[in-house]
């Protein structure tokens, strides 16, 4: 239910509050005191399009604020959430607007920026705003389905059976489109189907291979790159003049001559000697 509704700097109203109780609330008055105020201003909390010809005169900035205690709030929520604000506190929801003499405006919802649109969305759910020839929505199909909807808080199951008809009638438009096709293309159709459906079951795939797979797309993309690669690898590795192997055999000579005059040195021919045979097979895995 709508809990309160503050005006300022509206229209011929410098600023009024109404705080409404449960039940029947009634607003009376003489022609003038404001009543039709009142209605406006809670027409522009819900979306109502402004202008600033709306400011009290004399006034730089109009405000109209409303309190909202929704005993189910789930479907304002879902709205919320939709775009991107904050849901209801203990089912109070605050709307305010601000319109200024430069002709801008601000909306806020729960204390976040929102757009016009969402205050429309969320007043189409919030309040029936009625006048004297409203009654004929009455014999609207579409406005008695939302009233019985309403009253029975059907607004999420509506919303998964229209999710679900829209789905239906997707596929009812992909049959009617194949019934409409010529029998020799529906014909052709199925045997590539059944083609790819067999390729498919005689690859086997296996969940987790499309990574090995990728990798060595990979290399059979870049397969020139790396042979040439590996030729340099080799000619740096064995084959090439001042290869490491060459450098490795030198250093052994040198270490078997320092060997007689330095013990240690022994110990160190044997590495490079390792050093050599695990480049030969460097080479060879290459």
């Amino acid at each position: 239910m709508l809990r309160s509704l503050r005006v300022r700097n509206l229209a011929l109203v410098e600023e009024i509050s109404v705080e409404f109780e449960p039940g029947l609330n009634v607003i009376t008055g003489e022609t003038g005191a404001g009543k039709s105020v009142l209605i406006g201003a809670l027409a522009l909390l819900l979306g109502e399009r402004a202008d600033k010809t709306l400011l009290r005169a004399g006034a730089d900035q109009c405000l109209v604020e409303a309190v909202f205690e929704l005993r189910e709030a789930s479907a304002v929520d879902a709205l919320l959430e939709e775009a991107g604000l904050a849901a209801c506190e203990g089912g109070q929801l605050v709307l305010r607007r601000t319109l200024t003499a430069a002709g801008t405006g601000r909306n806020v919802v729960n204390d976040a920026p929102a757009t016009l649109q969402v205050l429309k969305r969320i007043g189409e759910r919030l309040v029936d705003m009625h006048g004297p020839y409203d009654h004929q929505s009455l014999l609207s199909t579409e406005y008695q389905l939302n009233i019985l909807d309403a009253f029975g808080h059907l607004w999420e199951p509506r919303a998964a059976y229209e999710r679900l008809y829209e789905e239906y009638r997707a596929l009812e438009e992909k049959r009617r489109a194949l019934a409409g096709t010529d029998p020799e293309e529906v014909s052709r159709l199925i045997d590539l189907l059944r083609f790819q459906v067999r390729e498919i079951e005689e690859a086997k795939p296996e969940e987790g291979e499309d990574a090995a797979v990728e990798r060595e797309h990979a290399e059979a993309a870049h397969a020139q790159r790396i042979l040439e690669l590996a030729d340099a690898l080799r000619t740096c590795l064995t084959e090439g003049e001042g290869s490491a192997l060459q450098a490795l055999a030198a250093a052994q000579q040198a270490l078997a001559e320092l060997a007689g005059l330095v013990a240690a040195a022994g110990s160190w021919r044997e590495e490079a000697r390792s050093l050599a045979v695990q480049v030969q097979e460097l080479q060879r895995t290459i």
